[in-house]
Parts: structure tokens; C-alpha cells; sequence
């Protein structure tokens, strides 16, 4: 039977990807999560530059990947790259890490090896990226002194059809 994994999984792989690759020239790499209206949480603690990952949503791919014991779903996600207000030429800053990051996510094709994209060490459980693209975000209150680009791409991840323990 081919291999699955679980949203944490696949969260927690591409996270991890991001933080080996970038070591500590980002000083933070996370899950993306909404400030707390109340405390203002993450968003006023968070340091720059950050990279945070977002699943924005999956639908399940009604190609011939669907198999019996798993369930294909075609994942939206999103890498936020951001950044201080202080930072010099910060749209053109902001750019070059949205580069890089894409340069992550759909490596250049090698000569041994024609498969394209990062399978974030999850094997036969994921395909590779499609549609990569990078762009500003849209401001955001929540992000207090700061500003973004976002990097996005969908991928296929093959789940277990178990629920969750």
C-alpha cells in the first residue's frame, strides 16, 4: 500500500524544511496564526525576518490519485514572508526572500534527477508543488510595523482515511 501521512505531518515537514534550510538567517519559522484580538499575541512578539506557513485549504483531487486507505487532497498552502517596516529597500528585500523561498519550494531540475519540487521528506505521500507563484499580501492590521509577501503554492498530500486518535 503507498505511504500517507497527516496534516500535522506534512505542517510539521515543510516547517522543519524551512528551518534547516534557513538556518539563522530567519529568526522565525512557524505556523501562521492570527493574533489574539485581545493580547495581540505573536504579531507584536514576532521577530523579523519570519516565515510563516499557512494550509489556506485542500480539496479532495478527483484524479485517479484517490486509492483505496488514502485520501488525496489537493492542499493550498502559503509561506508568509515578512519583514520590519525598518528594513531598507523593503519592497526589493521582501522580493528576494519570496525568491528564495521559492527556490525551496520548486528546487531547478537536476541532470540525475528530472522529478521537480519539494516533497518535504514525506516520500510517495506527497506529489510535487504546482502552480509556485509569489506576491505582496494584502496589509494587514494584525501585522503591526510589518509587511509581507506571500508564497503559494497547491500540492497533493496523501492522507489516511482514519480519524484522528
Amino acid at each position: 500500500m503507498a505511504t500517507t501521512t497527516t496534516m500535522d505531518a506534512a505542517h510539521d515537514a515543510i516547517v522543519a524544511t524551512l528551518r534547516d534550510h534557513f538556518g539563522d538567517k530567519v529568526l522565525a519559522v512557524g505556523a501562521y496564526e492570527p493574533a489574539n484580538p485581545y493580547t495581540g499575541d505573536l504579531t507584536e512578539t514576532l521577530e523579523t525576518p519570519a516565515l510563516l506557513l499557512e494550509l489556506s485549504g485542500f480539496r479532495v483531487s478527483e484524479d485517479d490519485q484517490h486509492q483505496i486507505g488514502r485520501l488525496a487532497c489537493d492542499c493550498s498552502w502559503a509561506i508568509h514572508c515578512v519583514l520590519s517596516l525598518s528594513t531598507p529597500r523593503l519592497q526589493q528585500t521582501l522580493a528576494q526572500l519570496a525568491a528564495a523561498v521559492v527556490s525551496l519550494v520548486l528546487p531547478p531540475i537536476t541532470t540525475d534527477d528530472w522529478t521537480r519540487g519539494n516533497l518535504w521528506g514525506l516520500d510517495d505521500a506527497a506529489d510535487p508543488p504546482r502552480g509556485v507563484s509569489a506576491s505582496p499580501n494584502q496589509f494587514s492590521p494584525e501585522l503591526n510595523g510589518r509587511n509581507a509577501w506571500a508564497v503559494r503554492w497547491d500540492q497533493i498530500i496523501y492522507l489516511d482515511e482514519e480519524l484522528p486518535a
